[in-house]
């Protein structure tokens, strides 16, 4: 892929993550949490 739509694929991978879309409250081993993106929302839920 050239460099440019890397980046952009990049750019557009960040924002979808980082959308507010994915806050949750989790709760992880005993221990409340806030969840801000969605990379965080999948580790969590593959941890309870």
């Amino acid at each position: 892929m050239p460099p440019v739509q890397t980046g952009l694929l990049r750019s557009l991978v960040l924002r979808l993550n980082q959308l507010s879309l994915w806050k949750s409250r989790q709760t992880v081993w005993g221990q409340r949490l806030i969840v801000p993106s969605a990379d965080r929302l999948l580790y969590t839920t593959m941890h309870r």
